[in-house]
């Protein structure tokens, strides 16, 4: 079976390869799957998060949800009261640094931040996924850490829901013990549910 540090690098290969005109035509039709979905309708406050290394464009998403007035979060990368991430909102005059990694967060004061269990909904990056939720990240284990309690309460909130081309898709994951499936994929081709 292929391991996964190989398949997380052929799947971050593959969705690196789309041309950029092909990778923003695969975001703004699986924004439209998304926003059509009940899943999104009833959530007031949602993560999402900054695409990058040929991640598909979370942006035409955000610009959808701010025009809703969905409160929107970025993650960000703590220590803060033993949390690996918190949540950080996210609006047009949010100014954003560099942080862990190279990636861009919001420039706020803990007393801004929030905790997973209070969102509603959340946008989760991935490098692979397979039809069943099973999904691998990009290795750090943040999401996995962050939501761990959903292992145990699968119905508790928020709902995560992975975002990818659908060039990602793998036949089948070996799901791990601390693995924390999704409760839905959006892709340019659709939007799914998983009875997890």
């Amino acid at each position: 079976m292929t391991s996964q540090a190989t398949l997380r690098q052929q799947c971050r290969q593959r969705r690196r390869s789309l041309p950029p005109e092909l990778q923003q035509l695969h975001a703004q039709t699986a924004a439209r799957f998304i926003l059509r979905s009940r899943t999104i309708m009833r959530a007031r406050k949602v993560a999402v998060f900054l695409s990058e290394d040929g991640e598909m464009n979370t942006m035409p998403l955000i610009q959808a949800l701010w025009q809703r007035k969905v409160n929107i979060y970025l993650p960000v990368l703590t220590r803060y009261n033993r949390r690996p991430m918190m949540f950080a909102p996210f609006t047009t005059k949010t100014k954003l640094e560099p942080k862990y990694f190279g990636i861009h967060e919001p420039q706020v004061g803990k007393h801004e931040l929030i905790d997973g269990k209070h969102l509603d909904l959340v946008i989760t990056p991935l490098a692979c996924f397979d039809a069943s939720g099973n999904r691998i990240g990009m290795g750090g284990g943040y999401y996995d850490k962050t939501f761990q309690f959903k292992r145990y309460f699968k119905n508790a909130s928020p709902k995560l829901i992975g975002w990818a081309h659908q060039c990602q898709e793998v036949k089948e994951l070996q799901s791990q013990p601390w693995d924390v499936r999704l409760n839905g994929l959006v892709t340019e081709m659709q939007f799914t549910l998983f009875n997890n």
